[in-house]
């Protein structure tokens, strides 16, 4: 189980990414998305 620490930081990092990634390939967002709820405690991209 994550820190509140450290799931803020990865919530932070996750709104970046999928921020700068909306403007590039909508498509990438949705699998980020996906990504963060199948495996919130898995980092590696």
């Amino acid at each position: 189980m994550l820190r509140n620490g450290a799931a803020r930081i990865l919530l932070g990092l996750g709104i970046i990414l999928i921020s700068i990634a909306s403007k590039i390939d909508p498509d990438y967002v949705q699998s980020a998305i996906l990504n963060l709820i199948n495996k919130p405690e898995d980092s590696t991209t």
